[in-house]
């Protein structure tokens, strides 16, 4: 049965009556390289008989078994049974295989049978046995014989197969090593891979993947088949790419400032080469501007910096530095009216501060102006000679350094803590303080001016 269809004339094998049975078969060997899974069967039924005796106890039985080791062994699958061409009173001298009964001629004896079977399922080199098993309950059967075996309409499909597809791992962290992929057909034709999304999980050459991001990806096994084999069905396999974790390098050096020092660039880094995130608790104490940090006014803040993550990594811990911010050192500043010169002692303090102050060219630093900021006041603590009426000493204040025609005594508190001696003279002490929120900047100073 080497075609889609086959011719087999008076080849039939038989065997002796066995309880009233006897068997005729014929075995075909599967020769087309796929899989039959129906044929019809056409053959003539031919009786013969030089009896008298009228009966009708005979049976003629057509079955069918794959790979079967003999006629009487396995299980066979019943097709139809068939009664004698000639079933009257008289059976005298029929002949069904005579020159005179070519055709379908039921008086003569013979009849020609055609017999469509399916659901046969012969594998490629399998054989299809076809059995005629003759029985009766007559000790004196009626004779009947098979002849003129055609098969043809032979109904054949691909040989079926199945794919083989496992990753050496299926879930995994970006960054990881890609999974294997073990892939084969009982074909042994080549499978080939897909990647529902190659953004992700990218199916190269030969089979080989590559991660290209986080996600979840199908990958899915497909052989389409040949001229023998039939398409496989696909084996789809998921592969989860998890978010890596990124740290975050980020330090304040100094963690200390002073209202009016510069501004300054910071550092901060992410393993993950993401852009990092500066931010401060109290832009009143230091702003950020990107890395740029700028001191504000006095008190603490915390620098945080964050990375938020992407497709690819997660959100980083954030890391917290603390920056604090202390006020600035009192400002002395001198004025002569007039033509006076300008002089200082050997300490290079201005000689008129410190008279003003109540002491000589040694006076001692004790004695100068104090600074204090405590619940929003800014202040300073300071001591000032009375006995010369031609000495100027009041406190000034400003919001900015670099104008120097901001300063201006308006706003400031003054009031006197008693008095003490400096070097034999009576001064009395002073306090001038001025409100400072966190939200302006400010600074004090003393002015000394001398003259009529």
């Amino acid at each position: 049965m080497g075609a889609a269809s086959a011719t087999a004339e008076r080849s039939l094998g038989g065997i002796p009556w066995v309880d009233n049975k006897i068997y005729l078969g014929l075995r075909l060997r599967n020769a087309t390289g796929k899989v039959i899974h129906g044929c019809t069967v056409t053959f003539a039924l031919e009786q013969m008989t030089a009896t008298t005796v009228a009966k009708s106890d005979t049976l003629l039985n057509l079955a069918t078994q794959v790979n079967a080791s003999s006629l009487r062994t396995g299980t066979w699958f019943s097709v139809t049974n068939f009664n004698p061409p000639t079933n009257t009173t008289s059976y005298i001298n029929i002949n069904g295989s005579g020159t005179t009964n070519s055709t379908n001629a039921v008086p003569g004896g013979r009849s020609i049978k055609n017999i469509t079977l399916s659901n046969l399922n012969v594998g490629t080199n399998q054989d299809l046995w076809l059995r005629w098993m003759l029985f009766t309950t007559s000790s004196e059967p009626v004779a009947l014989g098979i002849d003129d075996v055609t098969i043809n309409s032979v109904v054949v499909t691909n040989i079926p197969q199945t794919i083989n597809f496992s990753l050496s791992k299926n879930s995994l962290t970006f960054g990881d090593s890609a999974p294997v992929a073990t892939v084969s057909a009982t074909s042994g034709l080549p499978v080939t891979l897909t990647s529902s999304s190659n953004g992700l999980i990218a199916v190269g050459s030969n089979n080989v993947l590559s991660v290209v991001g986080a996600g979840s990806a199908v990958l899915t096994a497909n052989q389409a088949g040949d001229g023998t084999w039939a398409a496989a069905n696909p084996v789809p396999l998921v592969v989860t790419v998890n978010k890596a974790p990124q740290t975050i390098t980020f330090g304040l050096s100094p963690t200390t400032a002073k209202v009016g020092d510069p501004s300054r660039n910071l550092i901060a880094t992410s393993d993950a080469d993401l852009p990092v995130a500066l931010t401060s608790s109290d832009s009143s104490v230091a702003s950020v501007s990107g890395y740029a940090l700028t001191i504000v006014g006095p008190g603490t803040a915390n620098i945080t910096a964050s990375q938020a993550g992407s497709a690819n990594y997660l959100a980083a811990t954030p890391v917290v530095q603390t920056l604090t911010v202390t006020s600035p050192g009192p400002t002395f500043a001198s004025t002569f009216s007039g033509s006076s010169p300008t002089a200082v002692g050997p300490d290079g303090m201005s000689l008129l501060l410190k008279y003003a102050f109540g002491g000589t060219n040694s006076n001692s630093p004790a004695n100068w102006p104090k600074a204090a900021y405590s619940n929003n006041e800014l202040s300073l603590t300071y001591l000032a000679r009375t006995n010369d009426t031609n000495l100027s000493i009041y406190p000034e204040r400003c919001t900015d350094l670099s104008a120097s025609n901001s300063w201006t005594n308006t706003g400031i508190s003054v009031s006197t803590l008693g008095t003490t001696n400096v070097d034999g003279n009576t001064v009395e002490r002073r306090k001038a303080s001025v409100i400072s929120t966190n939200v302006t900047r400010q600074f004090l100073r003393i002015k000394v001016t001398s003259g009529p």
